[in-house]
């Protein structure tokens, strides 16, 4: 038996409404468990790789949009680079390595970093 195009089409359309429906579903539970993260902070051990030292990179989570966190980021790289981040998104949740801090250390690491930018006046 022969599917026409339309029915095809059909089905394909429906597929499409379905999988929009799941993901607003799915964005929407992302946003409800993201929600009591904000506020909190986190590291991150960071590097360019393995023949690199590595370093933490440090986020402070500012609100939950569209299933994602956007955190306040910064970094001190291996080379001294300095790297600032206000709304940086973290795409769907922390599960890729992300550990959370006490906000005094947060704040401690962010104060060393402004007081390394004051020093290159």
């Amino acid at each position: 038996m022969e599917i026409g195009d339309h029915m095809l089409k059909e089905l394909q359309d429906e597929k499409a409404r379905i999988s929009s429906q799941i993901g607003e579903i799915e964005k929407q539970r992302r946003n409800e468990r993201n929600v009591a993260l904000i506020g909190k902070c986190f590291q991150y051990r960071n590097s360019l790789g393995s023949s690199t030292e590595d370093w933490w990179l440090y986020a402070k989570i500012i609100r939950a949009e569209d299933g994602n966190l956007i955190a306040h980021r910064f970094q001190t790289d291996c080379h001294g680079r300095m790297e600032v981040d206000p709304e940086h998104t973290i795409w769907d949740d922390l599960s890729a390595g992300y550990e959370e801090i006490p906000s005094e250390d947060f704040n401690a690491a962010w104060a060393g970093l402004k007081a390394a930018i004051e020093c290159i006046k």
